[in-house]
Protein backbone atom coordinates (compact mmCIF):
# COMPACT_ATOMS: atom_id res chain seq x y z
CA UNK A 1 0.00 0.00 0.00
CA UNK A 2 2.39 2.65 -1.21
CA UNK A 3 -0.16 5.04 -2.70
CA UNK A 4 -1.56 8.06 -0.89
CA UNK A 5 -5.21 8.93 -1.35
CA UNK A 6 -7.72 6.71 -3.09
CA UNK A 7 -6.46 4.16 -5.61
CA UNK A 8 -8.31 1.71 -7.87
CA UNK A 9 -6.98 -0.96 -10.22
CA UNK A 10 -8.67 -3.45 -12.55
CA UNK A 11 -7.18 -6.80 -13.51
CA UNK A 12 -9.01 -7.66 -16.73
CA UNK A 13 -7.37 -11.09 -17.01
CA UNK A 14 -8.77 -12.33 -13.70
CA UNK A 15 -11.77 -9.97 -13.49
CA UNK A 16 -10.64 -8.51 -10.18
CA UNK A 17 -10.92 -4.97 -8.84
CA UNK A 18 -8.63 -3.71 -6.08
CA UNK A 19 -9.07 -0.43 -4.26
CA UNK A 20 -7.52 1.35 -1.29
CA UNK A 21 -8.14 4.58 0.58
CA UNK A 22 -11.28 5.89 2.23
CA UNK A 23 -14.12 3.41 1.88
CA UNK A 24 -17.75 4.48 2.05
CA UNK A 25 -20.00 1.67 3.28
CA UNK A 26 -23.04 3.76 2.43
CA UNK A 27 -24.31 3.45 5.98
CA UNK A 28 -27.36 5.36 7.13
CA UNK A 29 -26.98 5.12 10.89
CA UNK A 30 -28.17 8.47 12.17
CA UNK A 31 -26.11 9.79 15.08
CA UNK A 32 -23.90 6.70 15.05
CA UNK A 33 -20.97 7.77 12.88
CA UNK A 34 -18.79 5.31 10.98
CA UNK A 35 -15.50 6.20 9.27
CA UNK A 36 -13.66 3.52 7.33
CA UNK A 37 -10.46 3.27 5.33
CA UNK A 38 -8.43 0.35 4.05
CA UNK A 39 -8.56 -1.99 1.08
CA UNK A 40 -11.27 -3.67 -0.96
CA UNK A 41 -10.94 -6.70 -3.23
CA UNK A 42 -13.79 -7.53 -5.60
CA UNK A 43 -13.70 -10.79 -7.54
CA UNK A 44 -16.24 -10.17 -10.29
CA UNK A 45 -16.46 -13.82 -11.31
CA UNK A 46 -17.53 -15.07 -7.87
CA UNK A 47 -18.92 -11.64 -6.88
CA UNK A 48 -16.88 -11.83 -3.66
CA UNK A 49 -16.18 -8.51 -1.92
CA UNK A 50 -13.52 -8.55 0.83
CA UNK A 51 -12.61 -5.51 2.92
CA UNK A 52 -9.64 -4.99 5.24
CA UNK A 53 -10.53 -1.97 7.34
CA UNK A 54 -9.67 0.56 9.96
CA UNK A 55 -13.04 1.64 11.36
CA UNK A 56 -13.93 4.46 13.73
CA UNK A 57 -17.39 4.22 15.29
CA UNK A 58 -18.72 6.95 17.53
CA UNK A 59 -21.96 7.19 19.47
CA UNK A 60 -23.40 8.64 22.66
CA UNK A 61 -23.36 6.10 25.49
CA UNK A 62 -22.92 5.59 29.23
CA UNK A 63 -19.39 6.65 30.20
CA UNK A 64 -19.38 4.30 33.19
CA UNK A 65 -20.37 1.33 31.03
CA UNK A 66 -17.65 2.08 28.49
CA UNK A 67 -15.07 2.48 31.27
CA UNK A 68 -16.02 -0.96 32.60
CA UNK A 69 -15.68 -2.54 29.16
CA UNK A 70 -12.32 -0.83 28.66
CA UNK A 71 -11.03 -2.11 32.00
CA UNK A 72 -12.16 -5.68 31.29
CA UNK A 73 -10.43 -5.80 27.90
CA UNK A 74 -7.26 -4.05 29.09
CA UNK A 75 -6.88 -6.50 31.97
CA UNK A 76 -7.43 -9.61 29.82
CA UNK A 77 -3.85 -10.88 29.65
CA UNK A 78 -4.76 -13.83 27.42
CA UNK A 79 -5.59 -11.61 24.42
CA UNK A 80 -3.07 -11.29 21.59
CA UNK A 81 -1.62 -7.83 20.84
CA UNK A 82 -2.41 -6.13 17.55
CA UNK A 83 0.32 -5.25 15.07
CA UNK A 84 0.62 -1.47 15.00
CA UNK A 85 2.94 -1.60 11.98
CA UNK A 86 0.34 -3.37 9.83
CA UNK A 87 0.45 -1.60 6.42
CA UNK A 88 -3.34 -1.40 6.12
CA UNK A 89 -3.55 0.22 9.55
CA UNK A 90 -0.85 2.78 8.74
CA UNK A 91 -2.52 3.60 5.43
CA UNK A 92 -5.92 3.86 7.11
CA UNK A 93 -4.55 6.24 9.74
CA UNK A 94 -3.24 8.57 7.04
CA UNK A 95 -6.54 8.52 5.18
CA UNK A 96 -8.68 9.22 8.24
CA UNK A 97 -6.43 11.50 10.30
CA UNK A 98 -4.32 13.10 7.60
CA UNK A 99 -0.64 12.46 6.99
CA UNK A 100 0.75 14.75 9.72
CA UNK A 101 -1.30 13.37 12.62
CA UNK A 102 -0.99 9.80 11.38
CA UNK A 103 2.79 9.97 11.02
CA UNK A 104 3.06 11.17 14.63
CA UNK A 105 1.17 8.08 15.80
CA UNK A 106 3.18 5.76 13.56
CA UNK A 107 6.42 7.23 14.95
CA UNK A 108 5.19 6.72 18.53
CA UNK A 109 4.32 3.10 17.78
CA UNK A 110 7.75 2.54 16.24
CA UNK A 111 9.59 4.08 19.21
CA UNK A 112 7.50 2.91 22.15
CA UNK A 113 5.42 0.01 20.82
CA UNK A 114 2.25 1.96 21.64
CA UNK A 115 0.54 5.29 21.10
CA UNK A 116 1.50 7.78 23.81
CA UNK A 117 -1.05 10.44 22.88
CA UNK A 118 -4.11 10.14 20.67
CA UNK A 119 -5.40 13.10 18.65
CA UNK A 120 -8.95 14.20 19.49
CA UNK A 121 -10.16 13.07 16.07
CA UNK A 122 -9.20 9.48 16.97
CA UNK A 123 -10.86 9.40 20.42
CA UNK A 124 -14.03 7.64 19.35
CA UNK A 125 -16.29 5.20 21.20
CA UNK A 126 -14.85 2.14 19.43
CA UNK A 127 -11.88 2.21 17.07
CA UNK A 128 -10.99 -0.99 15.21
CA UNK A 129 -7.52 -1.20 13.70
CA UNK A 130 -7.98 -4.64 12.11
CA UNK A 131 -11.47 -5.41 10.89
CA UNK A 132 -11.94 -7.80 7.99
CA UNK A 133 -15.38 -7.90 6.39
CA UNK A 134 -17.10 -9.47 3.42
CA UNK A 135 -20.35 -8.74 1.62
CA UNK A 136 -23.12 -11.30 2.18
CA UNK A 137 -25.58 -10.97 -0.68
CA UNK A 138 -28.20 -13.15 1.02
CA UNK A 139 -28.44 -11.00 4.14
CA UNK A 140 -27.55 -7.78 2.27
CA UNK A 141 -24.91 -7.02 4.85
CA UNK A 142 -21.22 -6.53 5.49
CA UNK A 143 -20.09 -9.22 7.94
CA UNK A 144 -16.80 -9.49 9.78
CA UNK A 145 -14.64 -12.58 9.77
CA UNK A 146 -11.45 -13.45 11.68
CA UNK A 147 -10.41 -11.87 14.97
CA UNK A 148 -11.13 -8.19 15.57
CA UNK A 149 -8.35 -5.76 16.48
CA UNK A 150 -9.40 -2.97 18.87
CA UNK A 151 -7.20 0.13 18.84
CA UNK A 152 -8.84 2.24 21.52
CA UNK A 153 -12.05 3.04 23.36
CA UNK A 154 -12.28 6.82 23.51
CA UNK A 155 -8.85 7.95 24.78
CA UNK A 156 -7.89 4.61 26.33
CA UNK A 157 -5.52 2.38 24.31
CA UNK A 158 -6.48 -1.28 23.92
CA UNK A 159 -4.43 -2.70 21.01
CA UNK A 160 -5.65 -6.26 21.44
CA UNK A 161 -7.45 -8.86 19.36
CA UNK A 162 -10.78 -10.23 20.54
CA UNK A 163 -13.18 -12.76 19.13
CA UNK A 164 -16.38 -11.23 17.90
CA UNK A 165 -18.67 -10.29 15.05
CA UNK A 166 -19.53 -6.98 13.41
CA UNK A 167 -22.36 -6.63 10.92
CA UNK A 168 -23.85 -3.72 8.98
CA UNK A 169 -27.17 -4.68 7.40
CA UNK A 170 -28.50 -2.47 4.62
CA UNK A 171 -32.29 -2.05 4.90
CA UNK A 172 -34.80 0.38 3.45
CA UNK A 173 -36.39 0.74 6.88
CA UNK A 174 -33.02 1.69 8.40
CA UNK A 175 -29.55 0.17 8.52
CA UNK A 176 -28.65 -2.08 11.45
CA UNK A 177 -25.17 -1.97 13.01
CA UNK A 178 -24.36 -4.77 15.44
CA UNK A 179 -21.10 -5.28 17.34
CA UNK A 180 -20.37 -8.34 19.47
CA UNK A 181 -17.01 -8.47 21.28
CA UNK A 182 -15.92 -11.53 23.23
CA UNK A 183 -12.96 -11.69 25.63
CA UNK A 184 -13.94 -15.29 26.36
CA UNK A 185 -17.27 -17.16 26.26
CA UNK A 186 -18.10 -15.88 29.75
CA UNK A 187 -17.06 -12.27 29.19
CA UNK A 188 -18.67 -10.43 26.27
CA UNK A 189 -20.26 -7.15 25.14
CA UNK A 190 -23.10 -6.65 22.67
CA UNK A 191 -24.30 -3.48 20.92
CA UNK A 192 -26.98 -3.17 18.25
CA UNK A 193 -28.27 0.02 16.66
CA UNK A 194 -31.14 0.80 14.32
CA UNK A 195 -33.56 3.68 13.77
CA UNK A 196 -32.33 5.93 16.55
CA UNK A 197 -31.95 3.32 19.30
CA UNK A 198 -28.70 1.76 20.54
CA UNK A 199 -29.27 -1.35 22.65
CA UNK A 200 -26.48 -2.96 24.68
CA UNK A 201 -25.97 -5.80 27.12
CA UNK A 202 -23.00 -7.65 28.61
CA UNK A 203 -22.07 -10.62 30.74
CA UNK A 204 -20.66 -7.96 33.11
CA UNK A 205 -23.32 -6.91 35.63
CA UNK A 206 -21.60 -3.58 36.32
CA UNK A 207 -21.76 -2.69 32.61
CA UNK A 208 -25.46 -3.51 32.58
CA UNK A 209 -26.10 -1.60 35.81
CA UNK A 210 -24.45 1.50 34.37
CA UNK A 211 -27.09 1.46 31.62
CA UNK A 212 -30.16 0.60 33.69
CA UNK A 213 -29.25 3.09 36.43
CA UNK A 214 -28.98 5.96 33.96
CA UNK A 215 -32.13 8.05 34.06
CA UNK A 216 -34.17 7.84 30.83
CA UNK A 217 -33.70 11.53 29.98
CA UNK A 218 -29.91 11.11 30.34
CA UNK A 219 -29.88 8.31 27.76
CA UNK A 220 -30.88 10.64 24.96
CA UNK A 221 -28.51 12.63 22.77
CA UNK A 222 -29.39 16.08 21.50
CA UNK A 223 -30.49 16.06 17.89
CA UNK A 224 -29.60 18.92 15.60
CA UNK A 225 -32.16 20.14 13.09
CA UNK A 226 -32.79 17.37 10.58
CA UNK A 227 -30.95 14.78 12.67
CA UNK A 228 -32.52 11.51 13.72
CA UNK A 229 -33.25 11.32 17.48
CA UNK A 230 -30.96 8.98 19.44
CA UNK A 231 -31.10 7.12 22.73
CA UNK A 232 -29.43 4.10 24.31
CA UNK A 233 -31.08 1.39 26.37
CA UNK A 234 -30.53 -2.00 27.98
CA UNK A 235 -30.91 -4.93 25.59
CA UNK A 236 -31.75 -8.60 26.16
CA UNK A 237 -29.75 -11.80 26.15
CA UNK A 238 -32.25 -13.18 23.63
CA UNK A 239 -31.38 -10.45 21.12
CA UNK A 240 -27.70 -11.30 21.45
CA UNK A 241 -28.34 -15.02 20.98
CA UNK A 242 -30.58 -14.38 17.96
CA UNK A 243 -27.89 -12.26 16.35
CA UNK A 244 -25.18 -14.90 16.82
CA UNK A 245 -27.43 -17.64 15.46
CA UNK A 246 -28.55 -15.66 12.41
CA UNK A 247 -25.02 -14.42 11.68
CA UNK A 248 -23.77 -17.97 11.20
CA UNK A 249 -26.72 -19.21 9.14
Amino acid sequence: MSFSGNYLSLNTKYCKIYGEGKIDLGNETGQVSIQTAGTIDHNQIDDDVILDLVMLTDFFFSEDAMKKMTKDIQEASSLDPVKLDRPTFEKGLREILGKEEADKLIAQASLYGEFKKLPDSFKKALVFNDLKMKWNNNSKSYQSFSKIGISNIYNKPINKYVDGKVELIKKRSGDILTIYLEINPNNWFFFTYTRGVMQAISSDIDFNAAITETKPDKRKAKAEKGQEPYQFMYSTDRKKKDFLREFDE
